[in-house]
This record gives structure tokens, C-alpha cells and sequence, in this order.
């Protein structure tokens, strides 16, 4: 992760230089800066993951788009919001739905009856293979799904006024690399724990 290393002290250094950017760096994130460095060993995969999942949450909450409200005012979930975005504007047999979302055929079942009750989404069956049900999405359901979308640009396009240009390129880049580390190092300690399991008999 060279590139990481190599913006890390010009990303530092044009926080106070960026307008509207988000401002400098505090005396505590400072001085927490210099104990990491001045420490006689670098950080562990455990401190990389626990600062990473940290920062998860508050990118969650930084990001977080106002869920828009049923006719009637009835509660919303992102769930419901997420799975609507799943089924696209044609709808997904079930289970190419279970599929995407990385449900079990029962939580997806349970998806899509709680769609359903809601008025976003209807099952019908497939023309060529009744024995197959599409979830399909309704008027209403798009409707939501559309307006939930105009929320979110605006939410992205607020946050985007803040960030120049050259600072995004080498923070994508160092995104896009620890993850693909992650997902390397996830499905190779699978294939360990998949080769250390014993036979059945």
C-alpha cells in the first residue's frame, strides 16, 4: 500500500489549504498522530481493521440520506430501500433476489412479504415457468425509490462542493486497494479453514 503512505502528509497539509474543506486537524487527532509514529512498532492488522471500522460507522452516519415517507406517513426502512433498488424498474425472480441482497431464501421470502404488505411490490409469476415468482417493484414502489434517490444526490452533491478534485484520486485508490486486500485475505483464510475441516465419513 505504497500510494497510501506517499499523500498522507500532503493530504494532512491541504486540509487548511482546500476552501470549504473540513477545516484543520485538532490538537487530539494531532497529538494522536504523533504517538502512533513515535511508537517502535507499526500498526497491526488489528488496529487497521478497528480504526477502518471506526471510520465505517461515521462515514455511515456522514452520509446517512432522510428516508422518504409512505402515503399515510407509515415508517420506511432502509431495507425496504435497498431491496427496491435490488429489484430494479423489471422486478428479480426470488431467487436472484436472495442472490443480490446475500439473503437466505427465508429472510428474502420475509423481504419481500413485508414489500408486498407495504404496497411497493407485487409477486407474479413468470410467463415461460409458472413454477418461478418475480418480485416485481409498483408504481408506488418506484415512486419511493425515486424520490429516495433525489434525496441522496443532494446529500452527495453537498458533500462533493467540499473535496477538490487532486485529493480524491489517491484516497479512492487507497480505498479501492485495502479493500481488494480484504477480500483476498478473506476468501484465502475460507480456503484454509475449507482444507482444515475433516473428512466426512
Amino acid at each position: 500500500m505504497r500510494r497510501c503512505r506517499s499523500w498522507r502528509g500532503s493530504a494532512h497539509s491541504a486540509l487548511n489549504s482546500v476552501p470549504g474543506g473540513p477545516g484543520p486537524i485538532s490538537k487530539s487527532e494531532s497529538q494522536a498522530a504523533s504517538t502512533r509514529t513515535a511508537q517502535a512498532h507499526p500498526w497491526t492488522a488489528e488496529d487497521l481493521l478497528e480504526h477502518f471500522t471506526q471510520l465505517h460507522a461515521q462515514f455511515t452516519e456522514l452520509l446517512a440520506v432522510p428516508l422518504p415517507s409512505q402515503e399515510g406517513g407509515s415508517h420506511v426502512t432502509q431495507h425496504q430501500v435497498t431491496a427496491l433498488e435490488t429489484l430494479g424498474s423489471e422486478g428479480l425472480p426470488m431467487h436472484q433476489f436472495a442472490t443480490k441482497l446475500g439473503l437466505s431464501s427465508g429472510s428474502a421470502t420475509s423481504l419481500a412479504d413485508r414489500l408486498v404488505r407495504a404496497g411497493f411490490a407485487v409477486r407474479e409469476f413468470e410467463e415461460h415457468d409458472r413454477r418461478i415468482v418475480r418480485l416485481a417493484p409498483t408504481e408506488s414502489g418506484r415512486t419511493l425509490l425515486s424520490e429516495y434517490k433525489r434525496r441522496r444526490d443532494a446529500v452527495l452533491s453537498e458533500l462533493s462542493k467540499r473535496f477538490g478534485g487532486d485529493r480524491l484520486v489517491p484516497i479512492s485508490d487507497c480505498a479501492a486497494e485495502l479493500l481488494t486486500l480484504l477480500k483476498l485475505e478473506s476468501a484465502l483464510a475460507k480456503v484454509v479453514g475449507d482444507e482444515g475441516e475433516p473428512a466426512s465419513s
